[in-house]
């Protein structure tokens, strides 16, 4: 058999393509007039996250919005305040003519007889509760150290005033979650402020992490090496503080409030003040008894908790409470919550909100403005302890509205 004709049996040859099929010559190759962009993957690896994160959110406010637990709007129905006045009215507020730091709630509000002083000198003791706040913590620390400074003298105990039986528990979410845990860990807060002021930028700031600007681990190491510092016969766990604590922290997993009580008080801080786009997630392993999750990842507790209250649920839920709940910042239009206004879990007698208004703004790039905002609010706090409080909004409920502006050093 003839090999030529084997081949062509089992080789079909391609037939000749036409000029039009022929592909261009390398002298005539088409080139793309747009170049190859090769940040687009990388965008794109950082807006999926971002854009799941945002609807995490915004399903988790229309889910407490609509079941009336909307904390982002200030809990309207539980206010009894519409959503029109919540969005465009304002609390008339003007300075007391008497104490001119202090901010007169609404005109003609009636005051009691009774002082902050005496609230937290009350032998019933106080639970203290710290909202979120963006780096508040400086605020709290400056506050907290006023009222140890001026009250330890006032106790039989031979400790200081925060670290005495006056104080039941303390609770906090976010910024308020760090002071809680530095409070609760022994730590004066004095000591906590200077801390505090050291934490720039450079120092925390470690590789970007998932959706955020940073990991946050470099600031967890900062937070549990000062602590062991202070602290070194300390075990460093919540449930072994000096005093009682609980933080929360919102897990984007259940989108529910876990409240933290134990373990690592370190990792409780970093998870709680964990804000979005800020530090990424943390992965907190539960150990609370609840089977039904075993590990969440957990953003700021202030997403939900958005006055620092709903930790106190963790002590003793029956027994009615005395609670002194602080906000670096205003409360809104709505006011603070009263006694029958509480979270979930949360029972109280009688309830003083305190607010600490017009520190200097702090943040990632405004840390220097931190020993600022700590005295400011240490003087304000220390010329507002005998001012009486204000009647709130229902019986059990005192406010007391600081503006710490003359109060600001001066700088260079």
């Amino acid at each position: 058999m003839n090999p030529l004709a084997v081949a062509q049996h089992w080789v079909t040859l391609p037939s000749p393509a036409s000029p039009d099929d022929m592909p261009p010559s390398p002298a005539t190759s088409v080139v793309s007039s747009k170049p190859y962009t090769f940040w687009k993957p990388i965008v794109w690896v950082l807006i999926i996250p971002l854009a799941f994160l945002v609807s995490v959110l915004l399903a988790k406010s229309t889910q407490s919005f609509l079941s009336g637990r909307s904390t982002l709007l200030l809990d309207w129905k539980v206010h009894q305040v519409s959503p029109i006045k919540l969005f465009f009215g304002r609390r008339s507020r003007q300075q007391s003519q008497q104490y001119p730091h202090i901010i007169e709630p609404s005109p003609g509000q009636p005051r009691s007889n009774l002082t902050l002083r005496d609230f937290l000198l009350h032998q019933d003791g106080v639970y203290l509760a710290m909202a979120p706040s963006f780096f508040g913590f400086y605020g709290y620390f400056g506050a907290l150290s006023a009222i140890d400074d001026a009250l330890s003298s006032d106790t039989t105990s031979d400790v200081s005033f925060l670290q005495s039986n006056q104080i039941k528990a303390v609770a906090g979410g976010s910024a308020g979650a760090m002071a809680a845990v530095l409070i609760a860990t022994g730590v004066a807060p004095a000591k906590a402020a200077a801390f505090s002021a050291t934490m720039t930028l450079d120092k925390f700031a470690d590789p970007p992490g998932i959706c955020a600007a940073f990991r946050g681990n470099k600031f967890e190491d900062l937070m549990s090496t000062f602590m062991k510092q202070e602290q070194p016969d300390s075990s460093l766990l919540l449930e072994d503080g000096i005093l009682p604590v609980a933080v929360s922290g919102f897990d984007i997993r259940t989108l529910r409030t876990r409240i933290l009580s134990k373990g690592d008080m370190a990792q409780a801080a970093r998870a709680s003040a964990t804000f979005p786009l800020l530090f990424q997630p943390a992965v907190w392993e539960n150990d609370d008894g609840d089977e039904s999750s075993t590990t969440s990842w957990l953003i700021d507790g202030g997403v939900e908790d958005e006055l620092g209250l709903m930790g106190l649920a963790a002590f003793d839920a029956e027994h009615p409470k005395r609670i002194l709940n602080v906000l670096v910042g205003g409360f809104g239009s709505a006011g603070p919550p009263g006694p029958s206004q509480m979270p979930d879990g949360v029972v109280a007698s009688s309830v003083l909100s305190v607010s600490i208004e017009s520190t200097p703004q702090c943040g990632p790039h405004a840390m220097s403005n931190g020993p600022l905002a700590t005295e400011a609010a240490r003087m304000a706090m220390l010329a507002s302890l005998d001012v009486p409080l204000y009647l709130g909004s229902e019986p059990g409920h005192y406010e007391l509205f600081i503006d710490t502006t003359d109060f600001i050093p001066p700088t260079d």
